[in-house]
């Protein structure tokens, strides 16, 4: 017997990979009763009713460890049915090996490796070493590891779900075909899943940078850039970013040097140029073309690389605090401006053009707050299932109230800026609401008369089970934008009994 090896979790993926592409399929019979990691891999006729029971108790353990985790009595039990000769024993075999692997038990999971090599006629084709070879090669000790279980996935989406476990950048071509995959891969390297879903799916990969770029073999070998690309990346890095997009449109870039920081950002069949511009006005970037190059600069930087002035001032507020005056900025899109840690002054840096549109902005916009008042309407509905919100808002009063009990309607009076609350429910010690709805409103008013309203907060229920206590708490957090005395809507999720909450707010004049 050879001795366990650190090889054992990539043996046990190409073994399975071997089991999901060459074990035919069964004849007849139920479908399992949970999902399981060989669930391609099904099992012949059975060839008597003694191992149709084994089957079928096999089904059931499986059916346990999947929902209650590999613990003592289902281990006994696939003892007990790997000590046969069948495709039954095979499969149990091969889930020992699995739990011994997510339980870190290695030299267990060796040996019942071994025990599966030589039933290798019965559990599996005879190319299994050589898939071995081809799709797998040993990883050192102490690399990051993922354990990737998925059933009929397309093949991007398996890809784009790998690349967030391994917190990688990956932009998926969209020219990769989506073929439905199944896959048990536990505790294998990020490049090692990689690379067998490049074979798998006859793909390419190239590295730009930090991100990883998958299309179709063919499509590299032709250079095809006149397609749509899509982008999914999470606290990448910006020049990477740029860096990949100006490779898709087959442009020269040039970065300026004060150009730092990552970016967040999912963009699905748009065209490099369209990428490349989103990207840039995302991060407030300017793109300047030099001849035959793009460049690109930011604010400041791009005053500075054309010879102009960067002015610098401080600009003081009386009404407004800065967090709004940059959200009323920013929907200008006027750019450059910072607010002080007390909120009463904005501190500017850019071109003088700049500076006078903000400055004359700010004019217009930094006067005494105005009165909103906002109603509210809290229903929770007196059955279960799915409701058409849109609808149910459309209704008269009277044919809301047969559909849903109306448990509070507040009404309250605030400024444009200032924060509202709304309580309704029992509270615990004065201090913390026992059960009821809690609502934070944040009301702006925008230049252009419409409202930006900023809902927060929580709907708890409290219950009883056997004397103990149970709550149960359901969050609400949405932004709004309406204008002034048209009704909205926002459905909670969560929870037995839906509920709505719906809004009307109206500037006093």
């Amino acid at each position: 017997m050879k001795p366990p090896t650190t090889r054992t979790p990539l043996l046990l993926a190409a073994l399975l990979l071997c089991l999901l592409c060459t074990t035919p399929a069964p004849a007849a019979g139920p479908e399992p009763a949970a999902p399981t990691a060989v669930a391609a891999a099904s099992a012949p006729a059975p060839a008597d009713a003694a191992t149709d029971a084994r089957r079928a108790t096999l089904e059931k353990a499986l059916a346990g460890m999947w929902l209650n985790g590999f613990d003592t009595a289902i281990r006994q039990t696939l003892e007990e049915l790997a000590a046969g000769h069948d495709e039954v024993a095979a499969r149990a075999l091969f889930h020992l090996g699995c739990g011994a692997l997510m339980e870190r038990r290695r030299p267990d999971a060796a040996a019942a490796l071994q025990r599966l090599e030589a039933m290798t006629d019965i559990a599996a084709a005879s190319a299994s070493a050589t898939l071995f070879r081809r799709l797998i090669t040993p990883a050192a000790d102490g690399q990051d590891r993922l354990c990737l279980d998925v059933k009929d996935l397309p093949l991007p989406e398996i890809i784009r779900m790998v690349s967030r476990m391994a917190g990688r950048a990956v932009v998926v071509d969209e020219g990769v075909e989506a073929r439905n995959l199944t896959l048990f891969l536990p505790e294998v390297r990020f490049e090692e899943v990689m690379k067998i879903l490049a074979n798998l799916g006859n793909l390419q990969m190239d590295q730009v940078g930090d991100i990883l770029v998958v299309r179709n073999r063919q499509q590299a070998e032709t250079r095809e850039v006149d397609g749509t690309i899509s982008l999914d990346f999470k606290d990448t890095d910006l020049r990477d970013v740029l860096r990949l997009i100006a490779t898709k449109c087959g442009r020269n870039i040039a970065i300026h040097k004060s150009i730092r920081g990552k970016i967040t950002i999912r963009l699905e069949k748009v065209t490099p140029e369209e990428a490349f511009r989103l990207v840039t006005r995302s991060c407030d970037l300017v793109l300047e073309k030099e001849g035959d190059a793009w460049l690109v600069l930011d604010a400041p930087s791009r005053r500075t690389a054309l010879g102009g002035r960067v002015e610098k001032a401080m600009i003081p507020l009386q009404f407004l605090d800065g967090r709004e005056a940059l959200t009323l900025l920013n929907r200008e899109r006027l750019s450059g401006c910072e607010t002080t840690q007390d909120g009463r002054t904005l501190l500017f840096q850019g071109s003088p053009e700049t500076l006078d549109k903000v400055r004359t902005f700010l004019q217009e916009q930094d006067k005494p707050r105005r009165q909103i008042l906002i109603g509210a309407r809290i229903w929770e509905f007196n059955a279960t299932g799915t409701i058409d919100v849109k609808a149910f808002a459309a209704k008269p009063l009277a044919e809301k109230e047969q559909l849903a009990r109306l448990i509070a309607a507040p009404r309250l009076i605030t400024l444009s800026g200032r924060s509202a609350r709304i309580e309704v429910g029992t509270k615990k010690d004065d201090q913390e609401l026992r059960s009821g709805v809690e609502l934070d409103l944040d009301p702006l008013i925008l230049p252009d008369g419409l409202l930006q309203i900023q809902l927060k907060g929580m709907i708890r229920t409290e219950t009883t089970s056997g004397n103990k206590p149970l709550e149960s708490t359901r969050k609400i957090a949405s932004t709004f934008v309406v204008k002034p005395g048209v009704p909205f809507t926002y459905e909670v999720q969560g929870g037995i009994l839906p509920t709505v909450l719906e809004f009307t707010a109206t500037v006093n004049e």
